[in-house]
């Protein structure tokens, strides 16, 4: 076998701060600065996010918080990219982990200490939730 061949992807960690309208993203690799870009919270957004994500040629691992209606459609799309996982995180959990590791509260600083979280932390992949037909109709056709 040659050396390329033996060589093991390195997996890339990312933490994503979600808001209403954008996207605050953090990608740790090793021996490299933080990479920090942002991006739309909308359908293109989220298409360039994992285009992005992808130019590394290595498997992904990514945390968000739980936003509610803020980070659902993100998590779908990232759970539906091959190549990329994504854990889904209780907000009190990421916080608790970023007052052990920061003193500043920015955007910037929390997709980078989600990052951090994605890369110490055991991770936990979400599993997106499933249709169920009951009274209450649930409109999954776009997921």
């Amino acid at each position: 076998m040659s050396n390329r061949s033996m060589q093991i992807q390195e997996t890339l960690y990312c933490g994503i701060d979600v808001s209403a309208k954008s996207l605050t993203v953090a990608i740790q690799r090793m021996g490299l600065p933080v990479e920090q870009r942002s991006f739309a919270n909308n359908q293109n957004g989220h298409r360039a996010l994992i285009g992005w994500l992808r130019k590394a040629k290595s498997p992904v691992r990514v945390s968000l918080e739980a936003t509610g209606i803020y980070s659902l459609d993100l998590a779908f799309a990232l759970d539906a990219a091959k190549g990329i996982e994504v854990a889904v995180l209780n907000p009190k959990v990421a916080n608790r982990f970023a007052q052990t590791i920061r003193r500043s509260k920015t955007d910037a600083a929390d997709a980078e200490v989600l990052a951090e979280y994605t890369h110490r932390m055991p991770f936990t992949a979400w599993i997106a939730p499933q249709c169920q037909f009951n009274a209450i109709a649930l409109d999954c056709s776009a997921h």
